[in-house]
């Protein structure tokens, strides 16, 4: 790759659809510090046969095109590997809103629909370098610290559109555009924490005044924050009547630094990063834990406690947590070696 004296913007990859359940494996081109990763499917997406439609997944269309979005790594010595993003849709989408204060929407306005042809010009944003952070590039990825990065995309099926259609869906019309934009990486060479992105989905099997979320949280990283997505019904709406409160958030040595948090309070806080009073926030609740989003305020293995109501019944509510935790390297004081122990 040729050297990069600023901020690099390209279009490396354009694949076709490879069909409903199948994947997209893209090696990651190394050279520079990887900002992020757009994705942009364009095209026509044909629905015919069938009788019927089925349930609308009405917050993610087109946006259930995709089911999952994974970032694979391979370590070249100094940085850990492993699997650096494994995130829905959902999030990628929700994120968009407390980052850049604006919707990730498709730039056609489109929403596919049951039966016939509609275009598309659906985007996904995966990040390195953070918005938020005071330090943007702190994350920003470098590339040649790995042997292998792969970026593998899941394509969805009819069914993660409309639930329960007979329809068939023909995404032979539709093909990824896969940009990248990176850059040089400061004089000071601060770009070396490592940010990990993944999505769990936990069902909602009761009302429950004390549910401790901690099992389902890292208990080695370190915590900027955390998304909550609440959502009801086999079409996985957004909604605001699952969360009553939430209890309690602890840092690793039990200590509660947020207590007896009602929804309309976070609603207000998380306001800030919205730049748009139109965005809808229904069913979303950013709860930054990192103070002023420092990498030196990173929480350790914290717990969670709520109140949640489960007004669709056993398995009928969900929760998408997301979290985003940052690896910090130790460096020895004496060498300057940096390593991720």
């Amino acid at each position: 790759m040729a050297q990069i004296t600023q901020s690099s913007w390209k279009l490396r990859k354009s694949v076709a659809h490879p069909g409903a359940g199948n994947t997209i494996t893209y090696e990651i081109d190394k050279g520079g510090f990887l900002e992020d990763l757009l994705i942009v499917a364009r095209g026509t997406v044909n629905v015919t046969g069938g009788t019927t439609n089925g349930t609308a997944t009405a917050d993610y269309n087109p946006q259930n095109l995709l089911r999952m979005l994974e970032v694979d790594s391979v370590s070249a010595g100094v940085y850990p590997d492993g699997t650096l993003k494994r995130v829905y849709p959902d999030s990628v989408y929700a994120r968009h809103i407390f980052d850049e204060g604006v919707a990730l929407n498709d730039n056609l306005g489109a929403t596919i629909a049951a039966t016939g042809s509609t275009a598309i010009c659906c985007p996904w944003l995966l990040r390195f370098a953070l918005p938020l952070l005071q330090e943007p590039n702190e994350t920003s990825l470098f590339t040649q610290g790995y042997t292998g990065l792969q970026l593998i995309l899941y394509c969805g099926s009819g069914t993660d559109l409309f639930s329960g259609n007979d329809r068939t869906w023909d995404f032979s019309q539709v093909v990824f555009d896969i940009y990248d934009r990176r850059n040089q990486g400061s004089p000071n060479a601060t770009e070396v924490a490592v940010l990990y992105e993944s999505d769990i989905v936990i069902p909602i099997n009761g009302a429950n005044q004390y549910w401790n979320l901690r099992d389902y949280l890292s208990q080695t990283q370190s915590y900027l924050d955390i998304l909550a997505m609440f959502q009801t019904t086999s079409a996985h709406t957004l909604s605001d009547a699952l969360l009553n409160q939430i209890r309690t958030i602890e840092d690793s040595n039990g200590v509660a630094f947020e207590q007896n948090i009602r929804p309309e309070a976070l609603k207000f806080r998380q306001t800030s990063l919205v730049k748009h009073n139109s965005l809808s926030q229904v069913g979303m609740y950013h709860i930054d834990l990192a103070e002023d989003f420092q990498l030196s305020e990173l929480i350790y293995c914290p717990a969670i406690t709520i109140d949640v109501n489960n007004p669709g019944g056993a398995n009928q509510d969900r929760i998408i947590l997301s979290t985003r935790r940052i690896l910090m390297p130790s460096v020895n004081s004496k060498t300057g070696a940096v390593s991720f122990s």
